[in-house]
C-alpha cells in the first residue's frame, strides 16, 4: 500500500513539473515576442527621428545657402574585417534626404564604391565621384535608411568645378539588432548634391566589400588635420 502511495505521489509531482515546464516555455515565447516588438518599435522611432532631423536641417539651410561647410573626416584605425562583394548599378528607389528633388539628374557619377566592416563594428564607406556639372555641395548617402544609426559621420565636398574629381566617405556604427550580413546584402550608396541651389541625388550604386583585411587604401583620402 505504501509503495503504491509513493508511486502516485511521484506521478503527481512529475505531472506538476510538466505543467510548470510548459508554463515556463510559454513565458519564454511571450518574452521573445515582446523583445521582437520592442526592436521593431526602436527601429521605427530611429527612422522617424532621422526624417525629423532632415526636415530641421532643410529649414535651417534655406536661409544659409551660402554657408560653406568645412571638409569633415574622422580618424579610423587600420584594423579591418572584410565582408562579401557586389557590383551592380540600379536606379534610385528610396530618397531619404528631404531636401532632394524627386527627379534624378546626371550631375555626379560615382565610381569605386567600396566599404569595410572594422573590427569594432564600425562601417567605413568611400567612393570617388566625377562632377558632370558645377556642384555647390556633395556628400554620400545610404539606402535603405533603416539600416543606419541616428549618427552618421561624413565629409562634404564644396564648390566643385565641372569635370573635377570628388572623394566621398562616411562612417557609422553597426546597429545592435542589425547583422553584418544584412548590411552587405542590402546597403547601397548614392550621392546627394546641390546644384543651382537645389538638391538632387544620383542613381543608387551597389558597394564592393573588400576581402583583403590588409587593404587600407581608403586612408589615402583622409586629411588627418581635420576631424569630425
Amino acid at each position: 500500500m505504501n509503495h503504491n502511495s509513493e508511486n502516485n505521489e511521484i506521478k503527481e509531482l512529475q505531472h506538476a513539473l510538466r505543467i510548470i515546464q510548459n508554463k515556463i516555455s510559454d513565458c519564454d515565447d511571450k518574452r521573445r515576442g515582446v523583445i521582437r516588438k520592442k526592436t521593431t518599435k526602436t527601429t521605427l522611432l530611429q527612422e522617424a527621428y532621422q526624417v525629423m532631423r532632415n526636415d530641421l536641417q532643410n529649414a535651417l539651410l534655406e536661409d544659409k545657402l551660402d554657408f560653406q561647410k568645412a571638409s569633415k573626416v574622422i580618424p579610423v584605425p587600420s584594423n579591418l574585417m572584410p565582408l562579401l562583394p557586389s557590383s551592380i548599378t540600379k536606379p534610385a528607389e528610396n530618397l531619404h534626404d528631404q531636401r532632394v528633388e524627386r527627379k534624378i539628374t546626371e550631375g555626379i557619377k560615382l565610381m569605386n564604391c567600396r566599404a569595410w566592416l572594422r573590427s569594432n563594428n564600425k562601417i567605413w564607406i568611400q567612393s570617388e565621384g566625377f562632377a558632370l556639372l558645377e556642384i555647390q555641395e556633395a556628400y554620400l548617402n545610404c539606402s535603405p535608411n533603416i539600416l543606419l544609426p541616428e549618427k552618421v559621420h561624413l565629409n562634404f565636398n564644396n564648390n566643385i568645378e565641372k569635370d573635377k574629381q570628388l572623394h566621398l566617405y562616411c562612417s557609422f556604427d553597426l546597429l545592435p539588432d542589425v547583422q553584418a550580413a544584412d548590411i552587405v546584402e542590402a546597403l547601397k550608396v548614392l550621392c546627394v548634391y546641390r546644384h543651382d541651389n537645389k538638391y538632387f541625388q544620383t542613381e543608387i550604386y551597389d558597394i564592393e566589400w573588400i576581402y583583403d583585411n590588409k587593404d587600407v587604401s581608403w586612408t589615402s583620402t583622409i586629411n588627418a588635420k581635420r576631424f569630425l
